[in-house]
């Protein structure tokens, strides 16, 4: 019996895709995502000018720039729009800039479940994964147990006889000398952002857990290291659709940092608690 061309087609395609399992599910997820990110892009849509290619692959390609090409993609839409806005296309999203004062004071005034900076950057950086409770958290202290916690450090830093502005001054120096190891006089070279990270890394150890781990190698390392994760692993990670960015995210550093940091916190809360009254 003959069999109808169109069918033959239907069932040697079949036959390709059960040879090779992986085909299939590399086409079902490439599909799944191009939906995703179609859906995604048209909810969102905001109508202001565009930068970058135009046409039907425009934004996309425009995507794909922006990881080497942002600085002057953004100065291009200062100089085409900037008494208005523009948007860029991202690998995750359209990003939208307002340039007009007005619109900006307009923004500014709007309240938290209107317009939150909060979310965006819990989005942009995806916090669930990248920082775990940072986003969760940001809502869940009171303000008066902010506003005595921060009296009580600026009581402590102004007190002229109280160790602990000494204590950070001793602190930054000791990062500065760990990280400039100036050997003779003369003209030195080094990098300004990889010093400068690892001297807030110092401060930021010694304000959140004092000593001795802000004096371990490995805590500041990875201190240093995340900083630098959080923003490419959030990038990389909202490229996805929401059900596998849990999936992606067990493949990508800031989480594995995150964890590793925990676990050494964690070990340290326990050694003070089973042993009080240490330095700190």
């Amino acid at each position: 019996m003959a069999v109808p061309l169109a069918r033959t087609s239907d069932i040697q395609s079949l036959m390709f895709f059960s040879g090779y399992p992986w085909a299939f599910a590399l086409s079902l997820l490439s599909l799944i995502w191009i939906i995703s990110i179609w859906r995604q892009s048209r909810k969102s849509w905001v109508d202001v000018p565009s930068v970058g290619k135009h046409g039907i692959l425009g934004s996309w390609v425009t995507a794909f720039q922006w990881q080497h090409k942002a600085r002057s993609l953004i100065q291009e839409g200062y100089e085409k729009h900037g008494d208005y806005a523009f948007k860029v296309a991202t690998p995750s999203r359209w990003e939208v800039f307002i340039c007009n004062e007005k619109m900006i004071k307009e923004y500014k005034s709007l309240m938290d479940n209107q317009f939150s900076a909060n979310a965006v950057t819990a989005d942009m950086f995806q916090t669930r994964w990248t920082a775990p409770g940072a986003a969760e958290g940001v809502h869940k202290i009171p303000v008066p147990l902010l506003s005595k916690g921060l009296t009580w450090q600026r009581n402590r830093s102004t007190a002229a006889d109280d160790p602990y502005f000494s204590e950070f001054v001793t602190e930054f120096l000791h990062a500065w000398e760990a990280g400039v190891k100036i050997a003779s006089n003369g003209p030195y070279d080094f990098c300004c952002f990889e010093t400068g990270t690892r001297i807030v890394a110092h401060l930021t150890a010694k304000s959140l857990v004092g000593y001795p781990l802000c004096r371990d190698p490995e805590v500041i390392e990875l201190f240093a290291q995340y900083g630098n994760a959080v923003p490419t692993s959030g990038f990389f990670i909202a490229m996805f659709p929401g059900f596998l960015r849990p999936f992606v995210a067990k493949f990508c550093e800031a989480p594995r940092i995150s964890a590793r940091l925990d676990t050494i916190f964690l070990n340290e809360m326990k050694e003070r608690h089973l042993h009080p009254g240490g330095e700190a």
